[in-house]
Protein backbone atom coordinates (compact mmCIF):
# COMPACT_ATOMS: atom_id res chain seq x y z
CA UNK A 1 0.00 0.00 0.00
CA UNK A 2 1.33 3.50 -0.83
CA UNK A 3 1.21 6.17 2.06
CA UNK A 4 -1.32 8.03 -0.12
CA UNK A 5 -3.87 4.94 0.59
CA UNK A 6 -2.27 4.52 4.14
CA UNK A 7 -3.50 8.27 5.07
CA UNK A 8 -6.85 7.81 3.40
CA UNK A 9 -7.22 4.78 5.62
CA UNK A 10 -6.08 6.22 8.52
CA UNK A 11 -8.52 9.32 7.48
CA UNK A 12 -11.80 6.90 7.07
CA UNK A 13 -11.24 5.08 10.18
CA UNK A 14 -10.87 8.37 12.43
CA UNK A 15 -13.36 10.22 10.74
CA UNK A 16 -15.72 6.77 10.81
CA UNK A 17 -14.66 6.48 14.24
CA UNK A 18 -15.93 10.33 15.48
CA UNK A 19 -18.97 9.72 13.82
CA UNK A 20 -19.51 6.34 15.37
CA UNK A 21 -19.15 7.90 19.00
CA UNK A 22 -20.91 11.04 18.22
CA UNK A 23 -23.91 8.63 17.25
CA UNK A 24 -23.76 6.56 20.75
CA UNK A 25 -23.90 9.71 22.23
CA UNK A 26 -26.47 10.87 20.62
CA UNK A 27 -28.32 8.02 22.04
CA UNK A 28 -28.15 9.61 25.12
CA UNK A 29 -28.05 13.55 24.13
CA UNK A 30 -30.99 15.38 23.13
CA UNK A 31 -29.73 17.26 20.48
CA UNK A 32 -27.50 14.62 18.70
CA UNK A 33 -29.45 12.27 15.87
CA UNK A 34 -27.85 9.06 17.66
CA UNK A 35 -29.03 6.71 14.50
CA UNK A 36 -28.04 8.80 11.87
CA UNK A 37 -24.81 9.64 13.06
CA UNK A 38 -24.15 6.25 13.39
CA UNK A 39 -25.40 4.82 10.12
CA UNK A 40 -23.25 7.77 8.73
CA UNK A 41 -19.85 6.53 10.52
CA UNK A 42 -20.60 3.32 9.32
CA UNK A 43 -21.20 4.57 5.76
CA UNK A 44 -17.54 5.97 5.97
CA UNK A 45 -16.17 2.74 7.42
CA UNK A 46 -18.04 0.10 4.69
CA UNK A 47 -15.95 2.44 1.77
CA UNK A 48 -12.70 0.81 3.48
CA UNK A 49 -13.71 -2.11 5.99
CA UNK A 50 -15.48 -5.36 5.03
CA UNK A 51 -16.44 -5.98 8.32
CA UNK A 52 -18.20 -2.40 8.47
CA UNK A 53 -19.83 -3.57 5.06
CA UNK A 54 -21.12 -6.81 6.69
CA UNK A 55 -22.25 -4.84 9.75
CA UNK A 56 -24.44 -2.40 7.59
CA UNK A 57 -25.75 -5.01 5.87
CA UNK A 58 -27.52 -6.65 8.69
CA UNK A 59 -28.19 -3.03 9.71
CA UNK A 60 -30.05 -2.17 6.51
CA UNK A 61 -31.88 -5.72 6.56
CA UNK A 62 -33.03 -5.12 9.90
CA UNK A 63 -34.35 -1.76 9.26
CA UNK A 64 -36.22 -2.92 6.26
CA UNK A 65 -37.99 -5.30 8.43
CA UNK A 66 -38.96 -2.61 10.90
CA UNK A 67 -39.85 -0.91 8.24
CA UNK A 68 -42.24 -3.58 6.59
CA UNK A 69 -43.53 -4.22 9.89
CA UNK A 70 -44.86 -0.71 10.37
CA UNK A 71 -46.28 -0.37 7.18
CA UNK A 72 -48.31 -3.38 7.91
CA UNK A 73 -49.46 -2.14 11.80
CA UNK A 74 -48.02 -4.92 12.82
CA UNK A 75 -45.70 -2.95 14.74
CA UNK A 76 -47.94 -1.98 17.95
CA UNK A 77 -47.37 -3.87 20.96
CA UNK A 78 -51.15 -4.29 21.25
CA UNK A 79 -53.08 -5.43 19.34
CA UNK A 80 -56.14 -3.48 20.92
CA UNK A 81 -57.80 -0.82 19.64
CA UNK A 82 -59.07 2.27 21.24
CA UNK A 83 -62.79 3.35 20.19
CA UNK A 84 -63.70 7.20 20.57
CA UNK A 85 -64.63 6.96 24.51
CA UNK A 86 -61.26 5.57 25.31
CA UNK A 87 -62.43 1.92 26.06
CA UNK A 88 -60.03 -0.93 24.34
CA UNK A 89 -61.28 -3.60 22.33
CA UNK A 90 -60.29 -6.74 20.47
Amino acid sequence: MSVQQNFRRALVAIGGGLLVLLGLAGFVLPLLPGTVLLVAGLLLWSTEFRWAREVLARVRAWLADRSAKWKDGRWSRSRRRRDGRGRTSG
